[in-house]
């Protein structure tokens, strides 16, 4: 697959980081917003792709290594990259954003 250099803007609900590439949206686990990244895309969708992170270019304020030492090997933990204050925040915003998109259904 292709390798890409990516700028995230936002995380989705499930902790990915989204980006935007040649006007399709990218599902980047492990990224944070505000991030420059190296990606592989790993899928390609009609409306959106998926990659895996290959590299941090620009780190966020936000990224902290993980405390636990299986966190990049194991999965099963996504925000342990992003300091705790910051993971806070952050789902905040997007139980916020779901609420609002959701709520002005009718």
């Amino acid at each position: 697959m292709s390798v890409i250099t990516l700028e995230l803007r936002d995380l989705a609900y499930g902790g990915d980081a989204v980006g935007r590439y040649e006007g399709q949206v990218v599902f980047v686990p492990g990224g944070i917003p505000g991030e420059t990244v190296e990606v592989e895309i790993t899928e390609r969708r009609k409306s959106f792709m998926r990659g895996r992170l290959l590299r941090v270019l620009s780190p966020a304020p936000e990224r902290v290594e993980p405390p636990c030492p299986y966190a990049k090997s194991c999965g099963g933990c996504q925000w342990q990259h992003i300091r705790y204050e910051d993971q806070l925040a952050f789902k905040r915003a997007i139980v916020a954003s779901e609420l609002e998109r959701t709520g002005n259904q009718q």
